[in-house]
Parts: C-alpha cells; sequence; structure tokens
C-alpha cells in the first residue's frame, strides 16, 4: 500500500518533490517528538495536553454549531502555528527559540500573502477565489516596453508575476491600473495576474492569479486558452 501511495504521489508531482515532501515530514515529526519529550521532563506536558485537548474539543463544537446555520470554521494559513505557539515553550534554549521563529515565520507570512480572515465563514466562501480574465485587460508593446492597463475595476489593486517571481503589487485609481515592464529579447518572459481587495479590518484579501501569459522575444503576446 505504501508502495502505491509513493509511486502514484512520484507520478503525479514528480521525485523531487516527494523527497522535500518527505524531508519536511521527518523534520516536523522530529521537531514534535523533541518538544513532547522536553515537556514531560519539565512536568508540563499533562498541562499542555489538557490545554490542546480542550482547544480541539471547542474547534469540534464550534464546527458542529456551525454546521447547523450553514457556516462553517476556517482555519487561515497564519492562525495554526499561533495554536501549536504555545507548545514550543519548553525550556530547551536554542531548539525552542527556533521552533517559536519557525511558527511566528510562517504565520507572519500567511498574513503577508493572504490577509487576515474570519474564524466563520459562510459555506463555499472560502473556496471562490476570483481569477483575473486577461481579455478584460489592455496590451501595449513597443520596442522597449510592454504595458498592461485595467479600466474599471473594482478590487484595489493588482500583483504581477513575471516568470515565477513578484515584481509589482500596485493599487488602482479610481478604478484604472496600469503597469510598464521593460522587454527582454533573449528569452521569452512569462506573466501572471491577480486581484486583491484592501480592508482597513482584514488587510489585504488576495484573489487567485492567472494562467501564464507568453511574451516571446518577438513581442507576440500570448494569452492561455482557458484560465483556472
Amino acid at each position: 500500500m505504501c508502495n502505491y501511495i509513493e509511486q502514484s504521489f512520484e507520478n503525479l508531482f514528480g521525485a523531487e518533490l516527494l523527497l522535500i515532501l518527505a524531508g519536511f515530514t521527518l523534520i516536523t515529526a522530529y521537531f514534535i517528538v523533541n518538544q513532547i519529550l522536553q515537556l514531560y521532563e519539565e512536568g508540563r506536558l499533562r498541562r499542555y495536553l489538557v490545554f490542546y485537548g480542550l482547544l480541539l474539543c471547542g474547534i469540534s463544537l464550534s464546527y458542529i454549531a456551525c454546521s447547523l446555520v450553514q457556516l462553517e470554521i476556517h482555519i487561515h494559513h497564519y492562525l495554526w502555528p499561533l495554536f501549536l505557539l504555545p507548545g514550543a515553550s519548553a525550556s530547551s534554549g536554542l531548539l525552542s527559540s527556533m521552533y517559536e521563529g519557525i511558527l511566528l515565520g510562517i504565520s507572519t507570512n500567511g498574513v503577508a500573502r493572504w490577509g487576515f480572515g474570519s474564524l466563520v465563514e459562510s459555506r463555499g466562501h472560502s473556496r471562490h477565489i476570483e481569477v483575473p480574465s486577461l481579455d478584460a485587460m489592455n496590451v501595449v508593446i513597443n520596442a522597449t516596453y510592454i504595458t498592461f492597463k485595467w479600466t474599471d475595476l473594482d478590487w484595489s489593486g493588482v500583483n504581477i508575476v513575471v516568470n515565477d517571481v513578484l515584481r509589482h503589487q500596485g493599487f488602482t485609481h479610481q478604478g484604472h491600473f496600469s503597469f510598464e515592464w521593460p522587454r527582454n529579447r533573449d528569452r521569452p518572459e512569462y506573466f501572471r495576474f491577480a486581484f486583491f481587495q484592501e480592508d482597513h479590518f482584514r488587510g489585504l484579501s488576495m484573489g487567485g492569479f492567472s494562467r501564464p501569459a507568453v511574451l516571446d522575444i518577438h513581442g507576440k503576446w500570448s494569452t492561455p486558452i482557458a484560465e483556472i
């Protein structure tokens, strides 16, 4: 059975990603076991077991209560590291500090990438991610630059990824947005776009990225056939 799962994962995602996932799983398991042993030696393990037991019971009861009124609990990317943070408080010096730093980094990255989000959401809300339509974008290409323009946008701004690197995050002005990028005549470039919405309480809420559009070395612009 394990061999079948391993072979299926490798066929779908490749051996390199499988190796990375296996390494990440082993390191995470080591972190957890190390902290459990440290808390046990310090005589604090029972206290933390009670804390996490109550936390799981609270989440489970909240999930049941929300399901009765057509709502759902959404544990966001930045929340689960905060739930694990108390368990990384063993007095083991450098290792505990490293665990706490990693968890805080994951939480901060989640807020920076996706913005704050509500624990309780309407059913199906968390699965709806709007992806920009590249057909609504005006593209102007000259000998030196390529310019992207939108008009009448309902979003606060646009993220632009060039060759898998976030190169620009800009806000709209009265629904208008424009961005200019210098052309590269040595190799084709790949562009992906995503909208974001600014909220005074939740921060930035990110939409989904489009499939890549291509600008070849001859200045020909090609959009994907279908959007995800």
